[in-house]
Formats: C-alpha cells, structure tokens, sequence
C-alpha cells in the first residue's frame, strides 16, 4: 500500500509500515471484513463511502469517512483510496448533541421534506408535557402546538427556504391545553448529509407576566405623578393654584360652620427678576425649593401652602380666632419675614432675599376665595410699594387705587390704538439775545377724544404696566417730525427737547426708538435734546455710559432735567458730558425773595460754567425773574413770561407773531402779553412726561 504523508501523520505509521501493509489493515481487525463489504458495495456503485475509523499505530481510532475505487498505477491494478478525517465533525456533533440535550429552552430537530419530527430535548418533552414515543416521527401539526398555526407554517417556510429566524413572538400550546408566550428562532442546518429544522422556543410566559405587572406598576406610578403635577407645583412640590384655591374653599366652608377666621397671604419675593437675572434660571429655582421649605415649615394643620406662579405663593391660614386674628397674623407675616431674611446656602454660596406680603381676612375682606385672592393681591401691591421686605393688611381705600389703575391702564391702551395723545411745545428763550432757540415737547392725553388728561395723572400708570415704552416711542417720532416741519417752515435753528422716562430705559430698546425717529423724520440729531432725569445715573451705569456716548458722538444734545431736585453728583456730569443742566420751577418761584434759593441757582450756574455747561430755568412767569436770571449768567429760559404750553399749529402761530414784533423778545418791563394771545392761567404748572 503507498501512501501520503497526511495518513503517516494521522496513523502513526511509517510509509515503510504502510507499504507492507493490505489496505484493509488500517480498519481494527475486528471491522476489516464490514470495511471488505462496504469497498465491495462502493465497486457495484451501491455505495459512496465507507464509514468506519481507522485504527492507529498506537490503538486509537480515527473517525473517518472513505472513498474507493479500482484503478491503475505505473501499469499495474490497484485500488484508490481517499480518506477524510472526521474527528472536527464528531467533536462538534458531539457539543451539539450534548447542548441539544441539556439546553433549557424547547428544541426541535425536524426532517426535511417530510417536516417529521426527528429528536427533540427533554425540555421540549418537560415543558410541553409530551412522551418522546408521542413525538418522534409525527408531523408538527399533528401535535397541534401552535394556536397560530398559518404564522407557524409561514416561519417553517422561511427556514426551509434557507433564511434564519431570530426571536420571533409566537403562542404555543402545550399538551394539556394551556399556553405559553415564546420566542421562536430557526435555521437549516445538515447533518450527515441530512436537511433539517432547526427550531428553539424560549419560554418568556413568566417574563411576559412579570413586563405586564412592572407595566401596570408604571402606569399607576405614571398616572399618580399625573395627578400630582395636576394640582401640584413640580418644582416645589407644594400645592398649585387650582389645589390652594380648593383648599381656600374648604376652609372658608370651615370658617362658616365654626364661625372662626382665616387669613389669605400672598407673599412674593422682592426683585426676584434680577436675582433670576443675576444668578441664572437654576440658582433661582434653588431658591424657590428652599424659600417653600422654610414656609412650609411655620404651617400648621389648618393652613395651605401654594405657589401661585413664578415667585408668587399664598399662605391659607385657618382656625384663626376672630377677636385676635390680627395679632395672630401680624405674628406670623413677622416671623416669615424673619425666615427669608436669613441667609440661603446655595452651591456653597449665601445668597440673600427678601419678601413682601400682602394680607386678606375672612370674613371682613370678602367671604368669596376670589375677592380675598384679589384684596390679598392689592395689598401685596401696596406692601411692595410702600417699603419691601413688609406686610400690609388689605383695606379698602386700596381697592379704589387698584380700579383707578386698571381703569388707566386700560384707558391708556385704547388711548394709543386711537391716537389720544398730543403733544405741546413750550418755547425756550436765550435770556441774553431774546432769540428762541427751541422748545420742549410736552405730553398731552384727550382722553376719550374729549379732556385733556396732564401726565401726572398718568405717566406712573404707563411706566407700572409696561405702555411706557409704545407711548414714549410715539413721543420722539412726533417731537422729530414736528421739528423737521418747522425746519422746513423757514425756522431751521429750532431744536426740539424730549424727555426720557428712566422706566424707558428698563422696558425699550431706546437706543433704536431714538434712531427710528431720526432717521424716519430726517432731523438732524444735532436739534434733538433729550432731557434726563437725575434717577437714571441710578441705573446699571456702564451701559447707560455707552449709549449716551453714541449718542453724544452723533450730535444729539442732552440735558439734566430738574437738576438739584434728586441725585445731584458732580462726578455722572463729568463723566456723561451733558450739554445743559435745567433748573427746576421750585428754586425759580421765590427767587426774587428767598436767598436760598437765589444761592443755590447761583451755585448751579456756576458748576455749569466750570464744566462748560449751559443752563435753562423752568417756571420763569414774570420779567423780573428772567431779568434775575439774566443777570445771575443764566443762558436760556422757559415758562409763561414767554408762552405756555401751545400745541403745534398754536407754536407755529406762535413763532410768526413773535418774528413780526419788533423785539426778539420781552424786555426787562414787558408784560407776558403773548400768552393771553391763546389763553391759559400762568400760575397753572406745567407737566411733562418724567420718571
């Protein structure tokens, strides 16, 4: 027998041993005659290979499967023989056998075409319930397994056809009827040159009722922390609005039944916009978390509290005892106030805050939960107002300022949808030349088309609710193109002043409202004057700086309205370059007879002249006065000596009969005869639209 090196190697044998040896040799003795058959069938063509081992030089068999067949080598007859060893193959079978056998989930071998059930594992039989004589070689669907059987058919096919299958959901039915959820995975695999199916199930039933259970956990969780966000706030966790006004209503009922008292507190955190402003949205919300701990920690049984919104909570408190129910109150808003006054650690930082609140009492303030939410509200307003980090008790005088408010605010809306306001011009005078340089424009409101309204009356209303910034845009569009059309009209050198509210300066872009007017009216920026109040240097400086230097640096004049009346600082009229101090009408009316106030206008003129500044007086009503002024060195005038405040056609009627009279202007003797020219009384004070 010749061989290769590759049966040396597996056998054991030298191709010298081999060569003294009959081909039946590497079989063991006691299968050489079945090997004889198998060659012997494989000459006949009956047969393809033949499937016993081979033994080693050492005893040891090999499996392996051979291939004969008759041929000739060198001339002579021999027989061919090719073997391949099958060790890998039954090594693996093995593994597949054993894991086959022992794996835990259902197994199924099922033969191919006929889809018989070839050998399953014992989980198959202990799961289902079935013997294996009740299984083997039956057809599937002869167990009746799946309840969707056209689904079951439908994944067959698919592995048949070669394709895998993994995890797919499928019910099946066990021998006593009752069902399992499954998860069903398949291939095609062969063995031995047989086809077969694959199938494995893994029985999820436990798994699928123990997701349902954790589903149904989920959903209850799920709609308990629904109905807690519904009538609780999710920061604080407190009660919300819509529980505190329940809980505001039970307790009333309370109240009713016992005839006791309660009190309605709405607190609210003083500035708490440049705190939120200042530390950003998570610092302010630490702050909330905390402040409604430390509220909640002074309630007692009867009382609730809510968070309103924002930074805004109410406190119900019930059971109060009506003859003491002040005091009672009284005590607790104290120690709140005392709570919040100590310092909140925060991110390792101490932060501070303060709070305002206001108070309603049943029944004396309303026996209604909305008219004490309301009168509670109105008194807060009023706390804030007053002096922060305080309480007021509600009363009713305050309900009356609380109507006249809405009624103003609302009035005003409507006024600027119907173009209500006017404006009038007051002329400026220089004292020396008696020539008018320009004018101050003055708000006016004709209200429901009829009265004038001064702004006095409502300019706070405006700046409180926020229409500051709509109505004083409308004032310096108008200022700009009434003082075009006079420059147009053969009067170029006028200039017009326009004051600015500080509350513009916190509620609009007035850096744009300023250029929007100019540019829209084609004025030029050096016959506008914004006149500014002494309270905006109280603002955040820098940017304030900046905008006046841009507009400074584009020719617009600025002035210091009613200087020495407020916060009157050298330093901010050294560092904003003003061109104009304005002295106010209360230091001009007793001029002539007070030294007061003759030293103190004085000093004004004189400051002004160091800075390089000039100066107008306001309120000048008599010759005398402005002949005072005159000789003090004070530069230019306005008031009812001149004209009073004159709408537009009035001011251009004004200015013509002015430019006829011979005069540039009234002497030291001359009489205010121009002004009872258009009417009006002039001890009647002028009002302006001022912070």
């Amino acid at each position: 027998m010749f061989s290769n090196a590759a049966i040396q190697r597996k056998l054991g044998f030298s191709a010298e041993d081999l060569s003294r040896m009959h081909v039946l040799d590497v079989h063991p003795e006691g299968m050489r005659r079945k090997a004889a058959e198998f060659f012997a069938a494989m000459f006949r063509d009956e047969r393809e290979s033949c499937p016993l081992p081979f033994a080693t030089k050492a005893g040891t068999l090999v499996p392996v499967e051979t291939r004969v067949w008759r041929g000739r080598w060198g001339g002579v007859d021999c027989i061919y023989g090719l073997s391949r060893d099958l060790s890998a193959e039954r090594e693996a079978q093995q593994r597949f056998e054993a894991l086959f056998r022992r794996n835990p989930s259902i197994m199924a071998l099922t033969a191919l075409p006929d889809r018989c059930l070839y050998d399953v594992n014992d989980a198959f039989l202990t799961t289902l319930g079935f013997t294996r004589a009740e299984v083997i070689g039956k057809p599937g669907d002869a167990l009746d397994l799946f309840p969707d059987a056209p689904k079951q058919h439908h994944l067959e096919t698919l592995l048949e056809l070669g394709e895998c299958c993994r995890d797919v959901e499928l019910q099946v039915r066990r021998k006593d009827g009752a069902i399992l959820q499954c998860l069903f995975s398949g291939e095609r695999i062969s063995i031995q040159g047989q086809e077969y199916l694959l199938t494995v199930l893994v029985d999820i039933t436990e798994r699928k009722r123990m997701e349902a259970r954790l589903q149904q956990i989920r959903q209850a969780q799920a709609q308990a922390r629904i109905d807690f966000l519904a009538y609780h706030d999710p920061l604080t966790g407190v009660p919300n609005r819509v529980l505190g006004q329940d809980r505001l209503l039970q307790a009333i009922g309370l109240a009713d039944r016992h005839r006791t008292a309660l009190a309605v507190l709405h607190l609210d955190l003083d500035k708490f916009k440049y705190f939120n402003d200042t530390y950003g949205h998570a610092l302010s919300d630490a702050l909330l978390k905390q402040l409604a701990e430390r509220l909640n920690m002074r309630l007692g049984q009867a009382d609730t509290l809510c968070r309103l919104g924002g930074d805004e909570f109410m406190l119900v408190l019930g059971e109060l005892i009506p003859e003491q129910v002040m005091g009672q109150v009284a005590t607790i808003c104290a120690d709140l106030l005392e709570r919040v006054a100590d310092p909140f650690e925060i991110d390792g930082r101490q932060l501070h805050a303060s709070l305002s609140i206001g108070v309603a009492i049943y029944p004396q303030d309303g026996v209604d939960a909305g008219v004490l939410m309301r009168h509670a509200n109105t008194a807060l307003a009023e706390a804030k107002s007053a002096s922060q980090h305080s309480y007021r008790f509600f009363e009713p005088q305050m309900n009356l300022a609380l109507r006249r408010f809405v009624e103003t605010r609302d009035a005003l809306r409507v006024g600027l949808e119907q173009a209500e306001f006017e404006l009038y011009y007051q002329p400026q005078i220089d004292l020396l030349s008696g020539r008018v340089v320009g004018a101050e424009a003055l708000l006016r409101w004709r209200r429901d088309g009829q009265r004038l309204v001064p702004p006095d009356d409502f300019i706070q209303v405006a700046e409180e609710s926020g229409l500051i910034a709509s109505i004083g845009r409308w004032v310096l569009q108008e200022a700009c193109r009434q003082a075009a059309i006079w420059h147009a009209s053969g009067w170029p050198h006028l200039s017009v002043a326009v004051n600015l509210s500080a509350a513009q300066f916190r509620q609009a872009d007035i850096e744009q409202d300023v250029a929007a007017a100019l540019d829209a009216s084609g004025l030029d920026p050096r016959c506008l004057e914004l006149e500014l109040t002494e309270s905006l240097f109280m603002q955040e400086v820098e940017s304030i700086s900046e905008m006046l230097m841009g507009w400074k640096a584009r020719g617009i004049q600025l002035a210091i309205d009613d200087f020495g009346t407020g916060y009157s600082s050298l330093a901010y009229l050294k560092r904003f370059q003003v061109n104009r101090l304005k002295i106010d009408r209360s230091f001009i009316a007793d001029i002539l007879h007070d030294e007061q106030d003759r030293a103190i206008v004085q000093g004004v003129i004189q400051i002004a002249r160091g800075l390089g500044l000039q100066t107008l007086s306001e309120g000048v009503e008599t010759s005398r006065q402005a002949a005072q002024l005159r000789r003090m060195g004070c530069d230019m005038a306005q008031g009812y000596l001149y004209a009073k405040p004159l709408s537009a056609p009035q001011f251009a009627s004004w200015l013509r009969h002015r430019a006829g009279r011979s005069t540039a202007g009234p002497s030291r003797d001359e009489p205010p005869s121009v002004v009872s020219t258009f009417g009006g009384q002039p001890s009647d004070q002028t009002a302006r639209m001022r912070a």
